[in-house]
């Protein structure tokens, strides 16, 4: 190690990754920018994926690969702006699996997703309406 880092070192240190990622052999024809996500983004999409209010919980699942992509696709290496927005998610969702799958675990890489992180964002999505309740 080589040095005791202060307050202004991290918090003016450069820690974002980004990735260059080759599409070709998924039909794309070239390559895409994918970078980690902040700590506040990574919240908000944890938050959004739990979120429970009426169909909206399944309809998180169903676009989950999306919904990450949203937030780590970029359109340059060096302080990319995000290339897609939440009305693109739909649109994304109809792209290859594989292609999506592709992506998103280096997404989840550079945004210190583990396996096991992801595995329990899932399962424990909280559960929709209660059969036979009239109220969320």
């Amino acid at each position: 190690m080589t040095k005791l880092l202060n307050r202004d070192d991290i918090i003016k240190a450069k820690d974002i990754r980004v990735e260059k990622v080759d599409m070709e052999p998924y039909g794309w024809g070239g390559y895409v920018y994918v970078r980690g996500m902040t700590g506040l983004e990574r919240g908000q999409f944890e938050y959004d994926m739990q979120a429970v209010r009426g169909p909206i919980r399944e309809e998180n699942q169903k676009r989950f690969r999306a919904k990450i992509l949203v937030n780590c696709v970029v359109d340059a290496e060096v302080d990319g702006q995000k290339m897609f927005r939440e009305q693109d998610v739909d649109a994304l969702s109809e792209k290859s699996a594989g292609a999506l799958d592709y992506l998103v675990a280096v997404a989840q890489e550079l945004s210190g997703y583990r396996h096991s992180d992801v595995e329990d964002l899932i399962k424990n999505l909280p559960k929709g309406q209660n059969e036979g309740s009239t109220t969320d």
